[in-house]
């Protein structure tokens, strides 16, 4: 897990001090950055660990702040916002498409600095972009905060960036840059959603925060992962199939204001900076970050080529062949290695949680004709495909049903029955069967009522 301690670590962001070496690149791009009004900033991927933890230094760009916040006094370095005016933005989202009961909530919004809400981003982004390189190999990836409920880490960040860009679009295109490459990936596909899966994997933060682990959702065992993850759907009773949509729609709203108030030059120098960046994660041979940072740059360059003013000087020229050009030769590659390590930390972490799968229990006694009953009856109680294969008696004995008299009304027994589901896995059902009592002798074998116990095992 040395990659991910590494990623958590450094800030990984959207716009910030170059450091590359790109041809004529590298010093346009540091001019033009001191342009921009939006300034988020990175750590230099250079420093150790040791370093970040002793002396937390920052690169940093200059702040350049909008009109709006001439006078404000809480500007955050990173953002180059008021905090104060972006706090009291957020009254007036809609909650039709906002977490507003919980714009105060720094894994939801930025509220106190760009700095501590990255803290939880920067984990979100991890999971995200090893959903991205690994499409259908990698299961759905779910981030928790201790103590809270499940989020789906593509539409937190959505959510956050998106309401920045709302209050303030000429000075934060870099985060609406990166919410609407999220969207993108996640409408076809690339960023798995789809919680209720029995394979979603959940990142848990420890309960003072400077930990994390992986597990399977508490619902595996009843043959399902995670029922209600931490969205929109928690306190409106929004279906999983209109998240999605729900953000498209609001996606459309801001493009408008992306159009009437982001100049041409924020959008060339966020992509141009974005690229500079890239080209000094390939020289580090920093994949994850470089493979983040290629997504991105997919989107500004559309962006730039259909921007309403663009201008195409040689700076745009030149900046979009070297993207091309990687986006051809080079970006392929760095997916498909890093889905490659993310593949080998995926079986680290199967290797430490296990497979979820549940013990099939010994038998308590063995009795061919009762188990023959109990499959005949199991047979018929669902209508998923699902075909039962064997009988496992839980007791050794008989347990009995009385009346308030202490009179016999009839006897029953527990099985486990292993069930062969559709997609070949198998399933064990806890299964009551009882045999009525009519004074003399017990009829044939009912059923007496399912459990709750819905686990997979090994057969």
């Amino acid at each position: 897990m040395k990659k991910l301690i590494a990623f958590l670590i450094l800030a990984l962001v959207v716009q910030g001090t170059a450091h590359a070496q790109l041809g004529g690149l590298l010093n346009k791009a540091k001019d033009a950055v001191k342009k921009e009004a939006t300034k988020v900033t990175e750590k230099k991927a250079t420093e150790t660990k040791e370093k970040v933890e002793s002396k937390a230094t920052e690169t940093a760009t200059a702040v350049t702040t909008s009109t709006s916040n001439a006078n404000a006094t809480d500007i955050d370095p990173n953002l180059g916002l008021s905090m104060s005016q972006l706090r009291e933005s957020y009254n007036k989202l809609s909650h039709e498409a906002y977490l507003t009961i919980y714009r105060n909530t720094p894994y939801c919004f930025y509220v106190n600095s760009w700095k501590e809400t990255a803290e939880y981003f920067n984990m979100m982004r991890y999971l995200i972009v090893n959903m991205m390189v690994s499409g259908n190999d990698s299961p759905t990836l779910l981030f928790k905060k201790y103590g809270d409920a499940y989020a789906l880490p593509a539409e937190m960040i959505i959510n956050a960036n998106f309401a920045v860009f709302k209050a303030f679009p000429k000075e934060s295109y870099p985060l609406f840059l990166e919410a609407r490459t999220l969207l993108r990936n996640w409408e076809n596909g690339r960023i798995a959603s789809d919680h209720e899966k029995i394979n979603t994997l959940v990142m848990e933060t420890s309960e003072d925060g400077t930990g994390f682990g992986f597990r399977y959702s508490e619902n595996k065992k009843y043959g399902r992962g995670v029922d209600d993850p931490f969205m929109i759907s928690a306190y409106t009773g929004e279906k999983k199939s209109e998240r999605l949509p729900r953000w498209k729609a609001e996606e459309a709203r801001l493009l408008k204001l992306y159009r009437e108030n982001v100049p041409f030059e924020n959008v060339k120098n966020t992509f141009i900076n974005t690229l500079t960046q890239t080209a000094q994660y390939s020289k580090e041979k920093n994949w994850l970050f470089g493979v983040y940072n290629s997504y991105q740059l997919e989107v500004a360059a559309e962006d730039m080529k259909n921007h309403p003013k663009k201008v195409e000087d040689n700076d745009y020229t030149q900046a979009l062949a070297m993207y091309e050009k990687l986006a051809a030769n080079n970006y392929p590659k760095w997916e498909a290695h890093l889905k490659s390590e993310w593949m080998k930390e995926l079986e680290d972490i199967y290797s430490q949680i296990g497979d979820g799968k549940s013990e099939i229990p010994k038998a308590g006694k063995s009795d061919p004709k009762l188990e023959a009953e109990m499959i005949a009856i199991a047979k018929t109680l669902y209508e998923d495909g699902r075909v039962p294969v064997k009988a496992i008696i839980k007791g050794a004995d008989w347990s009995y049903d009385r009346n308030a008299f202490g009179q016999i009304i009839n006897r029953y027994h527990t099985g486990y029955i292993i069930f062969k589901m559709k997609d070949g896995t198998h399933r064990m059902v806890d299964i009551g069967f009882k045999q009525m009592y009519n004074g003399g002798s017990y009829g044939r074998l009912q059923l007496r009522g399912v459990g709750t116990s819905n686990l997979e095992v090994d057969y």
